[in-house]
Protein backbone atom coordinates (compact mmCIF):
# COMPACT_ATOMS: atom_id res chain seq x y z
CA UNK A 1 0.00 0.00 0.00
CA UNK A 2 1.07 3.60 -0.67
CA UNK A 3 0.10 6.62 1.39
CA UNK A 4 -0.83 9.55 -0.80
CA UNK A 5 -1.31 12.98 0.80
CA UNK A 6 -3.82 15.45 -0.65
CA UNK A 7 -2.78 19.02 0.26
CA UNK A 8 -5.49 21.62 0.89
CA UNK A 9 -3.12 24.52 0.82
CA UNK A 10 -4.34 27.49 -1.22
CA UNK A 11 -7.49 25.57 -2.13
CA UNK A 12 -5.54 23.27 -4.49
CA UNK A 13 -5.46 19.45 -4.50
CA UNK A 14 -1.78 18.51 -4.71
CA UNK A 15 -0.51 14.90 -4.26
CA UNK A 16 2.39 14.39 -1.85
CA UNK A 17 4.15 11.24 -0.70
CA UNK A 18 5.14 10.19 2.81
CA UNK A 19 4.68 13.66 4.33
CA UNK A 20 2.51 14.18 7.40
CA UNK A 21 1.22 17.47 8.71
CA UNK A 22 -2.06 19.02 9.83
CA UNK A 23 -2.87 20.37 6.35
CA UNK A 24 -3.04 16.99 4.60
CA UNK A 25 -5.53 14.16 4.36
CA UNK A 26 -4.08 10.73 3.69
CA UNK A 27 -5.63 7.95 1.69
CA UNK A 28 -4.26 4.51 0.97
CA UNK A 29 -4.01 3.32 -2.67
CA UNK A 30 -3.32 -0.35 -3.44
CA UNK A 31 0.00 -1.07 -5.14
CA UNK A 32 -1.76 -3.04 -7.87
CA UNK A 33 -3.83 0.03 -8.72
CA UNK A 34 -0.69 2.15 -9.12
CA UNK A 35 0.85 -0.49 -11.38
CA UNK A 36 -2.35 -0.74 -13.46
CA UNK A 37 -2.55 3.04 -13.97
CA UNK A 38 1.13 3.23 -14.87
CA UNK A 39 0.72 0.38 -17.36
CA UNK A 40 -2.30 2.03 -18.97
CA UNK A 41 -0.49 5.36 -19.28
CA UNK A 42 2.50 3.65 -20.89
CA UNK A 43 0.22 1.81 -23.30
CA UNK A 44 -1.52 5.04 -24.28
CA UNK A 45 1.80 6.76 -25.00
CA UNK A 46 3.03 3.71 -26.92
CA UNK A 47 -0.14 3.62 -29.02
CA UNK A 48 0.22 7.32 -29.79
CA UNK A 49 3.84 6.75 -30.77
CA UNK A 50 2.89 3.87 -33.06
CA UNK A 51 0.09 5.96 -34.59
CA UNK A 52 2.49 8.86 -35.23
CA UNK A 53 5.02 6.53 -36.85
CA UNK A 54 2.22 5.05 -38.98
CA UNK A 55 1.04 8.49 -40.14
CA UNK A 56 4.58 9.56 -41.05
CA UNK A 57 5.22 6.29 -42.89
CA UNK A 58 1.94 6.62 -44.80
CA UNK A 59 2.82 10.15 -45.89
CA UNK A 60 6.27 9.02 -47.05
CA UNK A 61 4.71 6.18 -49.06
CA UNK A 62 2.30 8.62 -50.72
CA UNK A 63 5.21 10.90 -51.64
CA UNK A 64 7.24 8.00 -53.03
CA UNK A 65 4.21 6.85 -55.02
CA UNK A 66 3.70 10.31 -56.49
CA UNK A 67 7.36 10.56 -57.49
CA UNK A 68 7.28 7.05 -58.94
CA UNK A 69 4.17 7.85 -60.96
CA UNK A 70 5.75 11.03 -62.29
CA UNK A 71 9.13 9.56 -63.22
CA UNK A 72 8.44 5.94 -64.17
CA UNK A 73 8.36 6.72 -67.93
CA UNK A 74 12.08 7.55 -67.58
CA UNK A 75 12.69 4.05 -66.19
CA UNK A 76 10.62 1.88 -68.48
CA UNK A 77 9.76 4.15 -71.42
CA UNK A 78 10.91 4.09 -75.03
CA UNK A 79 12.66 7.16 -76.39
CA UNK A 80 10.79 9.17 -79.02
CA UNK A 81 11.62 12.59 -80.45
CA UNK A 82 9.13 15.39 -80.99
CA UNK A 83 9.69 18.46 -83.10
CA UNK A 84 9.26 21.73 -81.21
CA UNK A 85 7.27 24.52 -82.87
CA UNK A 86 8.28 28.19 -82.65
CA UNK A 87 6.46 30.21 -79.97
CA UNK A 88 5.94 33.82 -79.08
CA UNK A 89 9.18 34.73 -77.24
CA UNK A 90 7.15 36.71 -74.69
CA UNK A 91 5.50 33.48 -73.54
CA UNK A 92 8.20 30.83 -73.75
CA UNK A 93 10.58 31.88 -70.97
CA UNK A 94 9.54 31.65 -67.29
CA UNK A 95 12.65 31.73 -65.12
CA UNK A 96 13.97 28.16 -64.97
CA UNK A 97 11.09 26.82 -67.08
CA UNK A 98 10.86 26.67 -70.85
CA UNK A 99 7.39 26.44 -72.39
CA UNK A 100 7.31 24.10 -75.38
CA UNK A 101 4.75 23.55 -78.11
CA UNK A 102 4.44 20.47 -80.30
CA UNK A 103 2.60 19.48 -83.45
CA UNK A 104 0.06 17.47 -81.42
CA UNK A 105 -0.96 20.33 -79.10
CA UNK A 106 -3.51 21.83 -81.52
CA UNK A 107 -5.36 19.30 -83.66
CA UNK A 108 -7.61 20.09 -86.61
CA UNK A 109 -10.18 17.30 -86.57
CA UNK A 110 -10.92 17.83 -90.26
CA UNK A 111 -7.35 16.88 -91.14
CA UNK A 112 -6.62 14.07 -88.68
CA UNK A 113 -8.24 10.65 -88.25
CA UNK A 114 -10.30 10.54 -85.06
CA UNK A 115 -13.34 9.01 -83.37
CA UNK A 116 -14.42 12.06 -81.39
CA UNK A 117 -18.09 12.96 -81.20
CA UNK A 118 -18.26 16.10 -83.33
CA UNK A 119 -21.49 17.11 -81.59
CA UNK A 120 -20.23 16.21 -78.12
CA UNK A 121 -18.65 18.27 -75.39
CA UNK A 122 -15.17 17.56 -74.14
CA UNK A 123 -14.29 19.06 -70.80
CA UNK A 124 -10.92 20.17 -69.49
CA UNK A 125 -9.03 17.13 -68.22
CA UNK A 126 -10.80 14.51 -70.35
CA UNK A 127 -8.32 11.83 -71.39
CA UNK A 128 -7.62 11.28 -75.07
CA UNK A 129 -4.95 9.37 -76.98
CA UNK A 130 -2.81 10.69 -79.83
CA UNK A 131 -1.63 8.02 -82.25
CA UNK A 132 1.96 8.64 -83.36
CA UNK A 133 3.95 7.77 -86.45
CA UNK A 134 7.59 8.42 -87.35
CA UNK A 135 8.01 10.99 -90.12
CA UNK A 136 11.36 12.47 -91.18
CA UNK A 137 13.00 11.58 -87.87
CA UNK A 138 10.23 12.96 -85.63
CA UNK A 139 7.05 11.45 -84.21
CA UNK A 140 3.95 13.21 -85.52
CA UNK A 141 0.23 12.83 -84.72
CA UNK A 142 -1.72 10.68 -87.16
CA UNK A 143 -4.88 10.07 -85.13
CA UNK A 144 -6.81 11.13 -82.04
CA UNK A 145 -8.87 8.54 -80.19
CA UNK A 146 -11.04 8.22 -77.12
CA UNK A 147 -9.36 4.93 -76.17
CA UNK A 148 -5.77 3.68 -76.56
CA UNK A 149 -5.24 2.38 -80.11
CA UNK A 150 -4.23 -1.28 -80.18
CA UNK A 151 -0.76 -2.20 -81.44
CA UNK A 152 0.06 1.46 -82.05
CA UNK A 153 2.41 3.91 -80.45
CA UNK A 154 0.37 6.57 -78.69
CA UNK A 155 0.61 9.51 -76.32
CA UNK A 156 -1.86 10.06 -73.49
CA UNK A 157 -3.14 13.65 -73.42
CA UNK A 158 -5.83 15.68 -71.72
CA UNK A 159 -8.27 18.02 -73.41
CA UNK A 160 -7.88 21.75 -72.81
CA UNK A 161 -10.01 23.79 -75.21
CA UNK A 162 -12.36 22.95 -78.03
CA UNK A 163 -13.26 25.08 -81.04
CA UNK A 164 -16.23 25.11 -83.37
CA UNK A 165 -19.77 26.48 -83.56
CA UNK A 166 -22.31 23.81 -84.45
CA UNK A 167 -19.77 20.98 -84.57
CA UNK A 168 -16.38 20.35 -83.07
CA UNK A 169 -13.68 21.49 -85.48
CA UNK A 170 -10.45 21.47 -83.49
CA UNK A 171 -9.15 20.71 -80.03
CA UNK A 172 -6.09 21.66 -78.00
CA UNK A 173 -4.50 19.05 -75.76
CA UNK A 174 -1.56 18.70 -73.41
CA UNK A 175 0.62 15.71 -72.55
CA UNK A 176 2.43 17.08 -69.49
CA UNK A 177 5.68 17.67 -71.39
CA UNK A 178 5.01 21.27 -72.36
CA UNK A 179 7.21 22.71 -69.59
CA UNK A 180 10.86 21.84 -69.14
CA UNK A 181 12.83 22.71 -66.01
CA UNK A 182 16.50 23.55 -66.51
CA UNK A 183 19.05 26.11 -65.41
CA UNK A 184 18.20 29.77 -66.03
CA UNK A 185 21.17 29.94 -68.43
CA UNK A 186 19.94 27.02 -70.55
CA UNK A 187 16.35 28.26 -70.45
CA UNK A 188 17.45 31.62 -71.84
CA UNK A 189 19.54 29.82 -74.46
CA UNK A 190 16.53 27.80 -75.63
CA UNK A 191 14.46 30.98 -75.82
CA UNK A 192 16.99 32.58 -78.14
CA UNK A 193 17.31 29.46 -80.27
CA UNK A 194 13.56 29.41 -80.93
CA UNK A 195 13.97 32.73 -82.72
CA UNK A 196 16.79 31.35 -84.87
CA UNK A 197 15.50 29.81 -88.10
CA UNK A 198 18.86 28.11 -88.65
CA UNK A 199 18.39 25.77 -85.67
CA UNK A 200 15.94 22.88 -85.30
CA UNK A 201 14.84 22.27 -81.71
CA UNK A 202 13.46 18.89 -80.70
CA UNK A 203 12.72 17.09 -77.45
CA UNK A 204 13.71 13.55 -76.53
CA UNK A 205 10.86 12.02 -74.55
CA UNK A 206 10.60 8.70 -72.73
CA UNK A 207 7.21 7.23 -73.62
CA UNK A 208 5.73 4.56 -71.33
CA UNK A 209 3.51 1.74 -72.65
CA UNK A 210 0.40 3.45 -71.22
CA UNK A 211 1.14 6.63 -73.20
CA UNK A 212 2.49 8.74 -70.37
CA UNK A 213 5.61 10.71 -71.16
CA UNK A 214 8.51 12.45 -69.48
CA UNK A 215 11.12 14.77 -71.02
CA UNK A 216 14.64 13.36 -71.18
CA UNK A 217 16.46 16.25 -72.87
CA UNK A 218 16.17 19.10 -75.35
CA UNK A 219 18.10 18.78 -78.61
CA UNK A 220 19.33 21.43 -81.01
CA UNK A 221 20.53 20.83 -84.55
CA UNK A 222 21.80 23.37 -87.10
CA UNK A 223 19.82 23.19 -90.32
CA UNK A 224 21.84 25.44 -92.61
CA UNK A 225 24.13 23.61 -95.03
CA UNK A 226 27.32 25.30 -93.84
CA UNK A 227 26.53 24.39 -90.20
CA UNK A 228 25.55 20.73 -90.61
CA UNK A 229 29.11 19.54 -89.87
CA UNK A 230 28.81 20.86 -86.30
CA UNK A 231 26.58 17.90 -85.40
CA UNK A 232 23.86 17.62 -82.79
CA UNK A 233 23.87 19.17 -79.35
CA UNK A 234 21.65 18.71 -76.32
CA UNK A 235 20.68 20.86 -73.37
CA UNK A 236 20.48 19.03 -70.06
Amino acid sequence: MYEVGISKAFGLLMPTFFKKNSFQIFIKIPKNYIILVTTLVNQIFMQKKILLIGIITFQILILVGMLGKAFYPLWIGEEVIFRVLPRDPRDIFRGNYVDLQYTFNNINLNELANDLDRFGKYRFGDKLYVELALKNGFYEPVGLWQHPPESKKFLQVIAEDTYGYDTLQSISVKAGIESYFTSAENALKVEKLTLNDSVQISVSVMLAPDGKARIKKINTKPIKRQQVSQGDNSLQ
